[in-house]
């Protein structure tokens, strides 16, 4: 069976003032544009930029797709889970100061996600 919505993608239960409320975390969708000659510097890349996320207040979880199709517009997909954008936020405002590799040509179109229907049978 397909399944579209990451198995780490869980929903925590807050209590708050006796009364149980639940907050759902929100999904980072980041395609990227690769040069044909940048696929494994970028995927160095990635690895470095994900050792500095993983370490950020929030984070939860994250994996890297690669297109079965090598030429593919978005040859690689990263999908995280964060507990909130503003954890995000932050950590995105981290990785910008930390040092990691930059990839000549390459290009990212990152956006949060919060998920809107799911399969009732999961």
């Amino acid at each position: 069976m397909f399944r579209l919505i990451p198995p780490a993608l869980t929903t925590a239960i807050l209590i708050a003032g006796g009364a149980a409320m639940a907050q759902q975390t929100v999904t980072l969708i980041n395609v990227f544009e690769v040069p044909e000659e940048r696929y494994e510097e970028t995927v160095a890349m990635w690895e470095a930029a994900r050792d500095v996320m993983k370490a950020q207040p929030g984070y939860v979880a994250t994996s890297l797709h690669t297109a079965l199709d090598e030429g593919a517009t978005f040859r690689l997909v990263n999908i995280a889970e964060w507990e909130s954008p503003a954890h995000f936020q932050a950590a995105a405002k981290a990785l910008k100061e930390a040092e990691t590799p930059k990839v000549e040509g390459l290009k990212f179109h990152p956006m949060l996600y919060r998920m809107l229907r799911q399969d009732p049978e999961n």
